[in-house]
């Protein structure tokens, strides 16, 4: 059902899995990590050390077809270090029509470098909005080095997910815009030879929405940098949609994908 957006959320939730010694966890002090002279209303952080507080936080990986997926890979035992993680630091917060969605993540992305890079008892990280978990040194090798060199990459941030379709095309759609507050993006009916260029294509369109903290109009064709003519970009969807980790998103309609190649 099209839509227009009236207002948008920005949300997101990590978890940091770890195994502290007593005296460490009686030092901790997540506060005095962060940039902020106090921590702000929408960011919430909890050290979790009670057992079914622990457990409670590896539900969601735990019913993720992640889990089976990395299992199958290579990165079982990253799975397992968090599966059997003694504690667990939960990052959360939520923003209702955030000013500037980009500068609230950054902040987010480095009180996580610092606490990941303070405790080598931290084993691994879980993006609850994209499903994506990663091993710590993992995590800051492909995150922080990229923000060491003054980069942001959004694929580091944003996952694009593939599917296919009944009539044998290709779904392309975004997961993890929401921790910026902007809609993800889907784009349907997708033929093979088009996936490469279909999929730079929904990639780069992420990227000039976050950077320039800009919203394409409803059923209004997009005019944006390395935009493609005929691409019309339509509200839909709800903060209920489990397909887009409980998103709002964009669909992209009428592509000429010939016009971008």
């Amino acid at each position: 059902m099209t839509q227009i957006f009236t207002e948008l959320k920005q949300e997101f939730y990590y978890v940091i899995y770890a195994n502290f010694n007593e005296d460490e966890l009686a030092a901790i002090d997540l506060v005095n990590f962060m940039d902020f002279e106090e921590t702000p209303e929408w960011l919430d952080i909890q050290i979790l050390t009670e057992p079914e507080q622990v457990s409670a936080s590896k539900g969601h990986l735990l019913e993720s077809p992640l889990k089976d997926n990395l299992i199958n890979e290579t990165n079982g035992d990253v799975v397992t270090k968090a599966i059997n993680a003694t504690h667990a630091i939960a990052i959360s917060g939520s923003v209702l029509n955030p000013a500037n969605g980009l500068d609230n993540y950054i902040e987010v992305i480095i009180m996580l470098e610092i606490i990941l890079a303070s405790y080598n008892d931290c084993v691994a990280v879980f993006d609850l909005k994209t499903e994506t978990l990663l091993e710590r040194n993992e995590w800051l090798k492909q995150v922080v080095s990229n923000l060491s060199n003054d980069i942001f990459e959004i694929r580091d941030h944003v996952l694009t997910i593939r599917s296919h379709q009944e009539d044998q095309s290709l779904w392309l759609r975004t997961s993890g815009m929401i921790k910026f507050g902007k809609p993800d993006l889907s784009l349907h009916a997708i033929e093979e030879s088009d996936e490469e260029d279909s999929l730079e294509l929904i990639n780069d369109l992420a990227a000039e929405i976050i950077y320039n903290n800009v919203l394409p109009r409803n059923n209004s064709e997009l005019t944006l940098d390395g935009v493609p003519q005929g691409l019309t970009a339509l509200h839909q969807g709800s903060y209920y949609d489990q397909d887009f980790a409980e998103n709002v998103h964009i669909e992209l309609e009428d592509v000429l994908i010939e016009e971008a190649i």
